[in-house]
């Protein structure tokens, strides 16, 4: 009997047809494996929402791992299986597909794809926009976007999208490293927009009794700098002068 080749095949990327689905509609994701001296092996399919856990979908099986040969022939090439996820009738917001091979102790960044569901109309009796907030950091962890104080997500670095009502609203996000200082946004009812969320680190930005502040915002610091050039006019003037 041969002995077991510990080479081992791993996942090297996930796609999708598309970004954005409805809810009940079914999403096709192709995963690529790259081959390495082995029988084959199998791939473990996984879908979350954003901010939740994986859950275990379909396992598929790449090449032929029940001959028990290792294929020479197999290493470096890359191939392809697909899985099909219906998504639930009440789905709304950013979710991921993710994939790992048995070798693979966790579902990593090159096994994951992001796509977002968006209802077809506003909730009845409610108008509402659906709102994505766009962080300009991938780093930052544990921050939640708040809405008027209340906060409603957390922050993933491929962002986070809500159903919001229409009018006139005040947003900011707050983490534990980085933090966004608050601003007025007005949403329009069945409208789809994207909000940058610009994070700053929490040692730049402080607390005061109007919000977050910088310690010297920008206007203080053009204030200073009007200030000097004023100053230097004047001493260059009276030299001039004498």
């Amino acid at each position: 009997m041969l002995a077991q080749v510990v080479i081992d095949m791993k996942v090297v990327g996930v796609s999708l047809p598309k970004s954005t689905y409805k809810p009940g509609e079914s999403v096709v994701a192709t995963v690529t494996v790259q081959r390495e001296i082995e029988t084959g092996g199998v791939v473990y399919f996984y879908l979350r929402r954003s901010g939740q856990v994986w859950q275990a979908d379909k396992v598929v099986t790449v090449g032929n791992t029940g001959i028990g040969i290792p294929d020479i022939f197999a290493s470096g090439q890359l191939q392809t299986v697909s899985n099909t996820f219906v998504l639930p009738p009440d789905a709304m917001g950013n979710y991921q597909i993710g994939a790992r091979e048995r070798s693979e102790t966790s579902v990593g960044v090159q096994g994951t794809v992001v796509f977002t569901v968006t209802p077809a109309t506003p909730a009845p009796g409610l108008v509402q926009a659906t709102v994505t907030f766009i962080p300009n950091r991938t780093d930052a962890k544990d921050v939640v976007i708040f809405v008027d104080g209340t906060p409603v997500g957390s922050l993933a670095a491929w962002g986070y999208t809500a159903m919001l009502p229409a009018g006139k609203h005040t947003i900011s996000a707050e983490g534990s490293e980085y933090v966004a200082e608050a601003f007025p946004a007005t949403l329009t009812g069945g409208s789809t927009i994207k909000i940058p969320i610009t994070l700053l680190p929490r040692s730049l930005v402080k607390k005061s009794g109007t919000g977050m502040q910088f310690g010297m915002n920008i206007q203080t610091y053009a204030l200073v700098g009007v200030a000097a050039a004023i100053g230097i006019g004047i001493v260059w003037f009276g030299n001039r002068r004498e």
